[in-house]
């Protein structure tokens, strides 16, 4: 591989920019002093750095030796002044003593052809993805105050009113009156900036509140609140294996969001995928891992692609045998489950030291920003060590005062839980009883399964266009090729009439498009499973022993 110094060199010399590099790796001969005694560009680019070569003859003149030279009574060299007396071609033949330009079309077109070369790779990217019929296109739709669901299209030309089907603001608490009253009056007292890091001037007793009250929430010792929930992943699980050391192992469910992927590979340690919540094949991996090694299991509560539901028991479980510790991201569930909101761990009533969770406070608290919360040393290394915390700037006053007002307003959390488990199953009802294949899910994610990027854009464009339904197409690399869907997440805002309405366009946009029915999917045996059945007559959906709805329905509330 070519060393530093030949890189330089090559960089800078025209002569050795049109050398190629496998002819200067493959000769043994080529080596920075036996480049020195040929070119006095080279000898006078490098002596600074060594002994000087014996031998070095100036009879042979290198017409580059000038080139980006200063002359300088130091031993560095000056690189940066680039002074040249004619045009210097890269296609010049520098063995040749005549002073001759090139008029080569390359060589006229080189500065045309070193910036097509960028833009020919970024255009090729894009028109990769609109090939595939990945390429993402983001609708303006603009919210109401107390008006969620509906909302407004804006197009260059016109608007139109839409009511939207895929909001993660679950429980549209960002526009709950007393989030709102919170942020207004943190910005009347405070403005709208945090002022720096937390370490320069983004330190406020807004934020210190909101991590008491995350602490109190999840019954942890302490919290650390994050510009975004990604980030507090990313930056925690590439941390981690820094404090704990090399050999930490991490073991990271199939179906894993991004951020905790991301998290994970950049911890540069090892890691083991278990099979989407397969308990016996996590403890399969735990079983050949040293057990003097730190073990950090990775998962997530509910899965917000596909609906599903981890197990949490189970796996909490498996880390108190194996002595591992567990890293629960809650993202998909805060807010919306449990006594007091705190997620599916609140729902079963599981607290366990051993047990790190992470959260957001956008989706079902509807305002913006993450955590991680545990016990407090814990807390306390990364807010020493994570860059994703030292180095951004922190949240505003008005975003942490609204966050913290959305958690404290609890005393409703139960009704809402219910709104949403009715409405998930009326909706599930209303599409499989029109022969629509909605995935299993185990919570209130209802997954419409199509398959085809292409198709998935089209059926969204035309529940957008012709129905003024906003649902966004799901596709890889957010879900598997092949796995394309429609992800719909009901509300407790949403009406009967737009359940009915939601339901009557899908059937009708299936229809027109031929898309696969769940009658066809059920025939398939790669598919045996995938899906909810149709129920017989008189008979209720079978959702499942492990679904959220039927753990609430044997509440005692």
């Amino acid at each position: 591989m070519m060393n530093f110094s030949t890189k330089i060199t090559k960089r800078l010399c025209p002569y050795l920019k049109n050398t190629s590099v496998r002819q200067e790796a493959a000769s043994s001969a080529y080596s920075l002093p036996e480049a020195m005694k040929q070119c006095p560009y080279v000898k006078e680019l490098y002596s600074g750095f060594g002994t000087e070569p014996e031998g070095v003859s100036q009879s042979r003149i290198c017409p580059a030796a000038n080139i980006g030279m200063e002359t300088t009574d130091s031993n560095e060299p000056k690189l940066f002044k680039m002074g040249l007396s004619e045009p210097i071609c890269p296609c010049r033949d520098f063995n040749s003593q005549e002073s001759t330009s090139c008029q080569s079309e390359d060589c006229l077109k080189e500065e045309e052809t070193d910036t097509t070369l960028y833009d020919n790779k970024l255009d090729s990217s894009i028109s990769q993805l609109k090939d595939e019929g990945r390429y993402r296109e983001f609708i303006n739709v603009e919210r109401h105050t107390g008006n969620f669901p509906n909302a407004t299209r804006r197009q260059p030309e016109k608007k139109s009113e839409v009511v939207v089907w895929c909001s993660n603001d679950y429980l549209g608490m960002g526009q709950h009156p007393k989030v709102l009253t919170a942020m207004h009056e943190a910005i009347d007292n405070s403005g709208a900036g945090s002022g720096g890091t937390r370490n320069i001037g983004g330190n406020t007793t807004y934020i210190e509140s909101l991590e008491k009250e995350v602490a109190e929430l999840h019954k942890k010792e302490k919290s650390v609140v994050f510009s975004s929930c990604y980030v507090a992943n990313e930056t925690a699980l590439s941390t981690l294996p820094q404090i704990l050391g090399p050999d930490t192992i991490y073991f990271s469910d199939a179906k894993n969001h991004a951020s905790l992927i991301h998290g994970m590979r950049n911890g540069r340690c090892d890691r083991k995928v278990f099979r989407h919540n397969d308990v016996e094949h996590l403890e399969e991996l735990l079983k050949d891992t040293d057990a003097s090694r730190p073990k950090i299991i990775v998962f997530e509560s509910v899965y917000s692609m596909c609906g599903t539901v981890g197990p949490i028991k189970e796996i909490v479980d498996l880390a108190e045998k194996y002595n591992a510790l567990v890293f629960l991201d809650e993202v998909h569930a805060v807010g919306l489950y449990g006594p007091q909101g705190a997620g599916v761990s609140d729902l079963i009533d599981l607290n366990n030291e051993r047990v790190i969770i992470s959260g957001t406070l956008g989706k079902g608290f509807g305002v913006y920003g993450g955590y991680i919360a545990g016990k407090s040393n814990l807390m306390d290394v990364l807010r020493s060590h994570c860059p994703g915390f030292i180095f951004t700037t922190s949240l505003p006053p008005a975003v942490l005062a609204g966050a913290q007002a959305s958690i404290a307003t609890s005393e409703t959390q139960v009704s809402k839980e219910r709104i949403i488990n009715n409405n998930t199953r009326t909706l599930l009802r209303k599409l499989i009883d029109s022969n629509l294949p909605v995935m299993k899910s185990d919570s209130h994610i209802l997954p419409l399964f199509i398959g085809d990027p292409v198709l998935a854009k089209t059926a969204s464009d035309m529940l957008l266009d012709e129905f003024s339904i906003y649902v966004q197409p799901i596709n890889y690399p957010t879900v598997p090729k092949g796995e394309e869907r429609l992800r719909i997440s009901p509300s407790p805002v949403h009406t009967p009439q737009m359940l009915e309405d939601f339901s009557g366009a899908v059937k009708e946009v299936w229809t027109h498009l031929g898309l696969r029915l769940l009658d066809e999917y059920m025939q398939d045996p790669k598919m045996h499973g995938k899906f909810f059945e149709a129920p017989k007559p008189g008979k209720q959906i079978e959702i499942g022993e492990n679904h959220l709805y039927t753990f609430m329905d044997n509440l005692v509330l």
